[in-house]
């Protein structure tokens, strides 16, 4: 008998009046069926402890997501039979349910999330999210009468003590891992705006999760800078490539230092300098995506002239759609590169700035690289007021070792008066009934300065 066969037996047994079965011993049993069908599922237990609201299970096609707290496939908020009487929709439309766990729950996983589940263990009510409402809960949205025709079309709903094969068929087809690919990248570019403070400090937190692991908890092998392997007893046994740039950030470490004194250094502290080599190199990568998703956010969506012109955007295009996940990785550094022909000075230079740390290119875990690249792609920061990388990189610190914190340097966020040539090609943005110009000082600079 299999799980959900086991699930289905436990609820008929105990009928919908006598579900003594606390809540967690329950959602863990129906948890057990779903991992049956190859996902990977999370159960919140913090009872309160915390702040956020996190939905009960979150099931996860990839087990990095799930060990990271990252993008659900499906998400379920659990109720024992007596909280909800009455129909499940009826009741998730009209009641508190939907602004304290539908539209927080969709909105935090809404670059990849397929199916809201709202089960008192005997009902379940599926609701798939559909491109209309993605779209219209990263509007801000949040009357239920603005998404009620649409989430009633979108709903399926389970009785199991009628009809428990009709569940479980329907879970083992819908719910198999290899159904629930996630939407094009193109279909969820911006659907997250950031913009307030609380906003900037979500997404921080959870850039610095997918980049260097949870806080406080034992090291993940999915974290973006652990799938980074550069192992070597000598530098002599490095890939050149890797060993030319290790030489560089050893000598930009270490003014005054010449090539002959950093052999000699590196020598004595390989193992040390490959590690912060490798964090300088990650860090380096998010504050180019970042500026790159800033650039395109304020300064080329909806304005004329774009500052940078469509065909050499690095995120609003379709061209990862049709791609292989270990296509993007490559694919995205090739777009990177043709900017440092095919843009404005300003932009060519921050697309060259760091160029010696693209060897990580090649050895990034594709897994990992399209975790952050889908959550910076799915974020619109054409409003954003704030430092997100000073906010990233201070969460990023307190997940490493702090003696190689020194290392990595700061990177911000800073304007600069732009000279003539870049002041002309300032854009104005295009909104209802007013033009917006954008002053002298409108190219947002990536700078990596080393701390004191």
């Amino acid at each position: 008998m299999t799980a959900a066969s086991d699930f289905c037996d436990l609820v008929q047994r105990l009928g919908a009046d006598e579900i003594s079965r606390s809540e967690n011993d329950l959602s863990s049993r129906l948890s057990r069926a779903y991992e049956q069908l190859g996902l990977h599922s999370v159960i919140d237990t913090t009872s309160g402890q915390d702040s956020r609201r996190r939905p009960d299970i979150v099931l996860y096609v990839d087990q990095g997501n799930a060990d990271l707290s990252g993008i659900g496939e499906v998400v379920i908020e659990a109720k024992k039979p007596d909280e909800i009487p009455g129909d499940l929709l009826d009741a998730l439309l009209d009641s508190e349910l939907w602004s304290l766990k539908f539209l927080p729950y969709v909105r935090s996983h809404l670059s990849g999330i397929r199916y809201f589940c709202l089960t008192t263990f005997d009902r379940h009510l599926y609701i798939e999210i559909t491109p209309e409402i993605r779209s219209l809960v990263g509007s801000g949205a949040t009357r239920p009468n603005d998404y009620e025709p649409l989430v009633r079309s979108a709903s399926t709903i389970f009785d199991i003590r009628s009809g428990p094969s009709e569940w479980i068929g329907w879970i083992t087809s819908a719910l198999a891992p290899a159904d629930l690919d996630p939407p094009p990248i193109s279909s969820v570019l911006d659907v997250d705006q950031v913009s307030s403070a609380d906003e900037l400090e979500v997404f921080a937190d959870e850039l610095a999760t997918l980049v260097a692991g949870k806080l406080g908890m034992p090291e993940s092998r999915f974290a973006l800078v652990n799938s980074v392997r550069i192992e070597a007893a000598a530098v002599a046994d490095l890939p050149d490539d890797v060993a030319a740039s290790l030489s560089v950030y050893v000598l930009a470490q270490h003014p005054g230092m010449d090539a002959a004194a950093a052999g000699i250094y590196l020598a004595e502290h390989l193992a040390a300098e490959l590690a912060n080599f490798v964090s300088a190199s990650v860090q380096s990568l998010i504050g180019r995506l970042f500026a790159f998703k800033v650039i395109e956010d304020c300064f080329c969506i909806e304005v004329q002239p774009p500052l940078v012109e469509p065909p050499q955007y690095v995120f609003h295009s379709d061209r990862y759609d049709s791609l292989a996940q270990s296509e993007l990785v490559s694919a995205v550094f090739a777009a990177v590169r043709r900017l440092e022909t095919d843009a404005p000075l300003s932009v060519q230079n921050l697309a060259s700035t760091g160029r010696f740390y693209d060897w990580i290119e090649t050895r990034v875990d594709p897994h990992a690289f399209q975790r952050v690249f889908r959550a910076f792609a799915a974020r619109n920061f054409q409003s954003l007021s704030g430092d997100l990388l000073g906010r990233f990189f201070e969460h990023y610190a307190q997940r490493v070792d702090k003696r190689r914190r020194r290392a990595f340097g700061q990177y911000y966020i800073r304007q600069i008066a732009s000279s003539k040539s870049t002041s002309d090609h300032c854009p104005k943005r295009s909104s209802p009934g007013r033009r917006k110009t954008w002053g002298r000082s409108c190219i947002a600079i990536l700078t990596i300065t080393p701390p004191p």
